[in-house]
């Protein structure tokens, strides 16, 4: 029934503009797409004193009938304020509905189920609102209203054969009600033992809360209560901000009708996209972690949103035809990353606030929601007719930025994954920069300068390396991080003074120094406070944030002074060190320390509540043998040649580690604005951009195919395709250029970003092992060495590849790598064990 809602506007506006008994202007339009989220802000407020009166099962049929009579009033509206009141009153229907909804669901599924049920919430409002897009565009304005009104009355019908939740029973002292309801949920026919588990967890929640005791208060007073809601409100607030309702509001005025199509037809072939979508979600709600999958949405609905506002801005210049499919496609795929988003969005906000604020914390976060709805809606036309439609656009890209932010600062794991951002910046500033610095009269460095400059990180990374391993088991894992990204803001403010070969290569040398630590410190962190089950996911992030930063440092490098660049990454680096003082420290850490309360505190939080305590305990009482087992006080350097474990683990790292650089990866980053030919569209560094998409692309995949296969048959995939594009670039090279003619530069751009592609999909795999494979006791040290030889492998590689260049020919440099794609795929595929789904303690080699 919501879905029919959102589903009315977009071509009753069309039809209501049109319409000479209505004459509406874009005042009008304005108010009538609008007043429902006004109506959905007052909406919460009633549903919060219902919910906990009345219940969940009553509010929900109240909802419907409230649906059924207020669209059968609809069918005889004949003014524009009759209209406006009736839909503001569908919006309060509607807040209350999502209030209790968000209530509903996760009090009577189990956590396995949860995030499935939710996820059919958007499948099922999907539905509804290509349904009302087809009966709008070709049924009459009373009759659609009349079908919505029949569809009212037959959910009516079907909210009296609900169950009312358990919780909201036993909180009304009904146990022998909530008991029986409790059996038929979970389909047991008999009071077992799980069940019985179950409804005394239920009743201790409850007295724990004690609800009837709770009010407005408690969300000030009580820490965890406010933390919890002001995550959700934000986020909440920031994803309505996105422009879900908007877009959905004015299709279509959006759409350009087409010599196919006309912008009703184009809003209904849109409607199909996001219904795909939610069908979808169900079979990856639970076998991907909420942040990663929160995280891809948003960065995906922020780059459509992007490139809607650039397209509107070219408008001129494109064609009628090609404009009208571009808007199109931009359009649906930000509809149906939205539906995902707000199902993901819906769901973290029904399960984030204890249970005592629950009906409060959710009232506020729909208020504010709705808020931000009715706002964006509201101010639509008014932006339009005074700037252009494109800062619509525009102002949804900042929010989705923003709430991605937000997400990014809220979540442990991925916390530390700002440095990683940190180290991609570092990367991605060399390609474009030695195009700048050769052209700089000032400056104008030799091939030889350049060769320094591009590879003299590396140098510092080695010594970097040696930091952690003093560091890590002394102050800790958090501390160290913090640490590194001070030394990264430090550095990127000298770096804006630099004027000198010989400065920029000593600050580029710490700059690797830095990375060095951060390399060793966030692998470590990750893996141990990180369960099994996603384990792989959440290093996967990792190279995620590399490639994001590496993409944003070429677009800054591109098209911003040398100075500017620099400017702009001191101030993303200070941006990065307040996020770091939110970190946990790891439970390895604390219990090594003998910090058992801390551990067990902090290792509670990381794995969230609906983990029983027993698992906790368990898993901490692991951890705990581990230490003692490992004699972590005792050891030192030289137990990596003393224990056979340590040994043979500390290898394969070590040789993995620098075989993977020798293939390339590193110096086709540093030198792709010399290798990249530009072509009659683009130029070089236009290119490397391009590239950097590829492979941010290529990490996006990675969350949600690292723990489904087993790490050996990924890298051994990837190994072989990274071969064969080798073979190619080295046939290309080899071959008279003129042969191919004007598309040698395109060949060349498709097979060295191929590679590249294929690397970033390889790249977390690899990062994740490390972590995995090294035991306890040398898990600093033995992380600083494997560091130190892929630092010195990436030293040499890029600091040979001009004088091989100059020498002999560029093919030369590719054979070096491809002889390392083969020598590495061996090594894998007779040494490597395999590491997914093992817990740390029981990964051996």
């Amino acid at each position: 029934m919501f879905g029919i809602q959102l589903g009315w506007t977009a071509p009753t506006l069309l039809k209501l503009k049109n319409a000479e008994d209505f004459a509406a202007s874009s005042e009008n339009l304005s108010w009538i797409a609008s007043s429902h989220e006004i109506g959905r802000i007052l909406g919460p407020f009633l549903g919060a004193i219902v919910v906990n009166k009345i219940g969940r099962k009553y509010s929900l049929t109240i909802c419907s009938i409230s649906f059924f009579l207020l669209w059968l009033i609809m069918a005889f509206a004949r003014s524009i304020t009759v209209i406006c009141c009736l839909r503001m009153l569908l919006g309060i229907t509607q807040g209350v509905n999502i209030l209790t909804t968000a209530i509903y669901f996760p009090e009577n599924c189990t956590p396995k189920m949860r995030g499935i049920i939710g996820s059919l919430y958007p499948l099922y409002l999907n539905i509804g609102t290509i349904t009302e897009y087809m009966l709008i565009t070709y049924l009459t304005f009373e009759t659609v209203a009349f079908v919505n009104a029949a569809i009212g009355f037959c959910g009516s019908l079907t909210c009296f054969f609900l169950k009312e939740t358990p919780y909201f029973l036993e909180m009304k002292k009904q146990s022998e009600r909530a008991k029986k309801n409790l059996m038929w949920l979970r389909g047991k026919k008999e009071f077992d033992s799980e069940v019985k588990l179950e409804l005394d967890k239920i009743r201790e929640n409850i007295q724990q809360e004690v609800l009837k005791e709770k009010s407005i208060v408690s969300i000030i007073t009580t820490r965890e209560n406010y933390k919890s809601l002001l995550i959700i409100i934000f986020l909440n607030l920031l994803f309505f901000m996105t422009g879900h309702h908007s877009i959905i509001a004015y299709s279509s005025l959006i759409f350009q009708p087409s010599s196919i199509f006309s912008s009703s037809e184009y809003t209904i072939i849109a409607g199909i996209f996001p219904l795909v979508s939610s069908c979808i979600l169900p079979f990856i709600i639970e076998r991907y972690d909420r942040r990663s999958i929160c995280l891809s949405l948003l960065f995906i609905l922020g780059s459509n949103h992007a490139c809607l506002f650039l397209l509107k801005s070219m408008e001129t210049n494109i064609s009628k035809q090609c404009f009208s499919w571009l808007i199109f496609i931009l359009t649906a795929v930000v509809m149906a990353v939205s539906i995902l988003q707000i199902s993901m969005t819906g769901i973290m906000t029904g399960e984030l606030p204890p249970m005592s604020v629950k009906a409060i914390g959710n009232s506020l976060s729909v208020i504010m929601a709705s808020s931000a709805s009715a706002t964006v809606v509201a101010i639509f036309l008014p932006i339009t007719d005074a700037f252009g439609m494109k800062y619509n656009f525009l102002i949804y890209s900042i929010a989705a930025i923003l709430l991605f932010l937000l997400i990014l600062l809220v979540v442990p794991e991925t916390r530390v994954y700002f440095n990683e951002f940190m180290v991609g910046l570092l990367y991605g500033w060399t390609a474009p920069n030695v195009v700048k610095l050769r052209n700089d009269d000032s400056l104008r460095p030799t091939d030889e300068e350049i060769s320094w400059i591009a590879s003299i990180h590396d140098v510092g990374r080695i010594f970097g390396t040696l930091i952690p391993a003093l560091l890590l088991d002394r102050i800790g894992r958090m501390s160290t991080i913090i640490l590194s990204t001070v030394l990264f803001l430090l550095t990127w403010l000298a770096t804006i003074f630099a004027h000198s070969v010989a400065l920029i290569c000593f600050l580029r040398y710490l700059l690797g120094l830095t990375q060095g630590v951060h390399d060793v410190t966030s692998s470590i962190y990750v893996s141990e406070n990180c369960s099994p089950r996603v384990r792989g996911i959440i290093g996967s992030v990792a190279p995620l944030f590399m490639n994001i930063g590496q993409i944003v440092e070429y677009i800054l490098a591109t098209y911003l002074s040398y100075k500017m660049t620099n400017v702009v990454n001191a101030c993303i680096a200070l941006f990065a060190l307040s996020s770091s003082f939110f970190l946990k420290e790891t439970p390895y850490f604390l219990a090594m320390k003998g910090r058992d309360g801390a551990a067990e505190k902090n290792l509670r939080w990381l794995r969230g509540k609906s983990v029983p305590e027993n698992d906790i305990k368990e898993e901490l009482h692991k951890i705990q043998q581990n230490m003692q087992s490992e004699n972590l006080k005792k050891k030192s350097f030289k137990t990596l040649f003393t224990n056979a474990e340590n040994y043979k683990s500390i290898l394969i790292v070590i040789v993995l580690y620098s075989l993977n650089v020798v293939t390339g990866k590193s110096v086709l980053v540093a030198y792709a604005s010399i290798i990249y030919q530009p072509t009659a569209v683009f130029s070089a560094t236009e290119l490397v951009i391009a590239m950097g998409a590829f492979q941010l692309l290529a990490t996006l995949i990675v969350p949600f195919i690292i723990e489904r296969w087993n790490r050996r048959i990924l890298i051994l995939s990837s190994l072989f395709i990274m071969g064969v594009c080798h073979i190619c670039t080295i046939i290309l090279y080899t071959l008279d250029s003129t042969i191919w003619g004007g598309y040698f530069p395109w060949m060349i751009f498709a097979s060295v970003t191929c590679y590249l592609t294929i690397y970033a999909m390889a790249f977390p795999i690899m990062f994740m092992i490390r972590g995995e494979l090294l035991p306890m006791s040398v898990r600093a040290v033995g992380g600083a060495v494997s560091v130190v030889t892929n630092s010195l492998s990436s030293f040499v590689v890029i600091r040979l590849f001009l004088p091989i260049t100059a020498a002999y020919g560029v093919e030369y440099n590719f054979i070096i790598y491809l002889t390392s794609c083969i020598l590495t795929f061996i090594f894998v595929y007779f040494i490597l064990p395999e590491t997914r789904g093992k817990a740390l303690t029981d990964v051996k080699v």
